[in-house]
């Protein structure tokens, strides 16, 4: 679980052990075995042993649900898969978290637009 140490984040588990130093400006809570952290303003993703195994190359990011995780890069938003490969190029103004394989798509105005599935296709626009 993330836990703050001054003004830095780090990870203990349930006995209170050190599983990552606090070192990092934000830790979300772990979600499907990953947790999405910031370090000098770029986001990425820890393993339940602390490895930091997609690196942070991201503006901003969302926790992984059902396999996918929305990343926004380059002021735009799109999905990748827990290897850090991109499953939905980023062409959204933003995307919501995948629920029941489907993810809300927002425009300029802050409104939902439609709908997209895991694979990316338009389901409901």
């Amino acid at each position: 679980m993330p836990v703050k140490l001054g003004n830095k984040w780090g990870c203990v588990d349930i006995n209170n052990n050190v599983i990552v130093e606090c070192k990092y400006d934000r830790i979300d809570s772990y979600s499907e075995g990953l947790a999405c952290f910031l370090k000098n303003d770029k986001c990425g993703y820890l393993d339940t042993n602390g490895n930091e195994v997609i690196s942070a190359e991201f503006e901003n990011a969302g926790n992984f649900s059902e396999g996918i995780a929305t990343v926004k890069t380059n002021g735009k938003w799109g999905c990748i898969d827990k290897k850090g490969e991109f499953v939905i190029q980023p062409q959204y103004f933003i995307l919501g978290d995948c629920k029941n394989g489907l993810m809300e798509v927002y425009d300029e105005s802050y409104l939902i637009k439609g709908y997209i599935n895991k694979d990316g296709k338009e389901v409901i626009l």
